[in-house]
């Protein structure tokens, strides 16, 4: 049973486009993509299309068919999920990475305020958080439940992954201070090269006889 609600309605565009990748059919898929490159971002009445409905089911390479097609990753659904975030929640490495390359938002919210990074913590899913955080993901941000990366890393991540989660938010930190010394340094630097100058007082010219 898949979790995704997904129901075909007959007025919906694309509609053998979105079965199709709801329910992992890649040779219908192959074949809706090609009847339908002008409508491969198409949504049903949840906002939802056909990359993030294989996302949602987990269909990993059927998301990447859709990537390599033309779908759009800067989507989400009438609930705020992003093709980021299903990704991360369905530990999708893969899909990550990619969606990652291409410059989705890492930092969208869904209707709970959850974020990308929140998801993969949520899910148990090590690589993707710490991949996250490296990329520069908020760390800070909380959901509706006060719940943060970092809480939800440490209720749900292995032993050993929640470890290398915490090196990479470390490794963060570090990298941030340092960048900060190094500008407070090269200010200090300018500020000790700069020569006063002289001041000058202009006379008027007399008028000429």
């Amino acid at each position: 049973m898949l979790r995704g609600a997904f129901k075909p309605r007959a007025q919906e565009p694309a509609q053998a486009l979105l079965t199709a990748a709801a329910y992992g059919d890649m040779p219908a898929l192959q074949k809706e993509i090609q009847k339908n490159k002008n409508r491969i971002d198409a949504a049903d009445g949840a906002g939802k299309n056909a990359l993030l409905y294989a996302l949602e089911n987990g269909f990993e390479e059927h998301a990447a068919l859709l990537l390599h097609h033309g779908a759009r990753h800067d989507v989400s659904a009438a609930t705020g999920e992003t093709p980021l975030m299903f990704a991360c929640a369905k530990m999708l490495s893969g899909a990550t990475e990619k969606l990652l390359l291409q410059g989705a938002d890492m930092n969208a919210r869904d209707y709970m305020d959850d974020t990308a990074l929140m998801k993969a913590a949520r899910a148990g899913h090590g690589w993707a958080a710490c991949r996250l955080v490296t990329a520069g993901a908020n760390m800070d941000a909380q959901n509706k439940k006060g719940e943060t990366a970092e809480s939800l890393a440490r209720e749900n991540l292995p032993p050993r992954e929640f470890v290398c989660f915490m090196n990479a938010v470390q490794a963060r930190h570090q990298a941030a201070a340092a960048a900060a010394q190094e500008k407070i340094a090269a200010q200090g630097v300018l500020q000790r090269d700069i020569v006063p100058l002289k001041v000058i007082q202009l006379r008027p010219r007399p008028p000429r006889q």
